[in-house]
């Protein structure tokens, strides 16, 4: 009995803590700016004593700590392993999908998103065991520059657990095709490519930023051209190693997130895609996302 008394005030007291430590983030951490004492002691805490707390937050409560495990549809949009076998026994599956979207309620063009190295967190280890594919987890070294801009950055996922990358042109050229062939055989038109500007934060020990940008442009873009044609939104791609190296693509994300219930964000949203649309306009063709 006492023992069991004890595991629940142990609990009580750890949800207490929990909560208090979640407030004193939202309420100081966040914002609070980069180098300061609050920012100095949650990296420690984030990095070290709580790093299995975040690693759990991360795979529990987000798609930022998860890597792509596979090429075909999954469960949300097929029934089965098989997209065939799904169609021929009248299940759900990404082609039907698609079918219903265009013939139904008369949508155009369907987009499939992904992002430029695969995932949140590029892809994992076991595809790339599965497919042949030499997947190499490289850790993040945000500069000191882009911490001052957003201090989270040295906590987040790619940089505490890593991210599974694709190092050579031949590589990513078989790993583009395979992510993009299953989507062309469902009838999905092109694809919107997101996660751009953190690739360049991964390039340390593997020939820099901005070679990694250009090997994973290059691939992504010719396998575009080949599968969806002119059919690719670049997204979250405001860094100059991404920018510089589009040949293909010429439809350019300009917009940050757009949050349509909280009202006080929308003139600031408008602000700043017009803003950033002086340059992107002078690259490609800026996309003003939600407003479109």
């Amino acid at each position: 009995r006492v023992s069991l008394q004890l595991r629940r005030a142990f609990a009580v007291l750890a949800a207490a803590a929990s909560r208090g430590l979640q407030r004193w983030y939202e309420r100081v951490v966040s914002r609070s700016r980069y180098g300061s004492l609050p920012v100095r002691v949650w990296t420690l805490l984030a990095t070290r004593l709580l790093r299995s707390t975040m690693e759990e937050y991360y795979e529990s409560e987000t798609d930022f700590g998860r890597q792509l495990g596979a090429f075909a549809p999954n469960r949300k949009f097929e029934a089965s392993a098989s997209g065939e076998a799904a169609e021929r026994a009248g299940g759900p599956t990404l082609a039907r999908l698609v079918r219903e979207l265009k013939q139904r309620h008369g949508v155009r063009y369907v987009y499939a998103w992904h992002a430029l190295h695969g995932y949140w967190r590029g892809v994992a280890a076991s595809l790339g065991a599965a497919e042949g594919l030499e997947v190499q987890q490289v850790f993040a070294r945000p500069s000191a520059h882009l911490q001052r801009v957003e201090p989270q950055v040295r906590w987040d996922a790619m940089t505490l657990f890593g991210t599974g990358l694709l190092l050579s042109r031949p590589q990513l050229d078989a790993f583009f095709a395979r992510l993009h062939a299953p989507l062309a055989a469902a009838g999905v038109d092109g694809v919107k490519v997101d996660v751009q500007s953190g690739l360049a934060s991964l390039g340390g020990g593997v020939g820099g930023g901005p070679s990694l940008a250009a090997r994973y442009v290059g691939a992504l873009e010719a396998s575009v051209a080949t599968t969806f044609g002119p059919h690719l939104i670049h997204c979250m791609c405001h860094s100059t190693e991404n920018l510089y190296r589009y040949t293909h693509g010429s439809l350019l994300r300009a917009s940050d997130d757009f949050y349509p219930s909280r009202p006080a964000s929308h003139t600031m949203h408008i602000v700043n895609v017009g803003y950033n649309s002086l340059l992107l306009g002078e690259l490609g063709v800026p996309d003003w996302d939600m407003f479109t």
